[in-house]
């Protein structure tokens, strides 16, 4: 199974209170990394609303298919996903905000300590 960079899938994944559940995740990395690892490199989307500096909003007009409620991409909440952990694919980001979302995740979690 391909999967495309900027897709929102959902995965059965380990949350902090050491349970699986099913997640919604939107796919970071590149349809030749997702290929060749045979795995993504994802960030986790939550449906809580936190208004902090690691949150990016979701709403319809970014998505190929309406999300069934608002939601937000955790930007510091980044994992790999292997490809037998999907369950099924959801929606796609449009380009122009998938790379919103990655400048933020950057400039957010990857910013150098001064």
């Amino acid at each position: 199974m391909l999967i495309e960079q900027g897709e929102l899938i959902e995965v059965n994944c380990l949350l902090p209170d050491d349970k699986f559940r099913n997640h919604q995740v939107v796919v970071l990395s590149n349809s030749d990394i997702n290929e060749y690892e045979g795995a993504c490199i994802c960030a986790m989307i939550s449906g809580i609303t936190t208004n902090d500096a690691y949150s990016f909003w979701l709403d319809e007009s970014m998505l190929t298919k309406p999300a069934k409620k608002k939601c937000q991409v955790r930007c510091q909440l980044i994992m790999l996903v292997p490809e037998n952990q999907i369950i099924q694919r959801i929606s796609k980001v449009k380009k122009h905000y998938l790379k919103q979302i990655i400048d933020k995740i950057i400039s957010t979690t990857f910013n150098i300590d001064e």
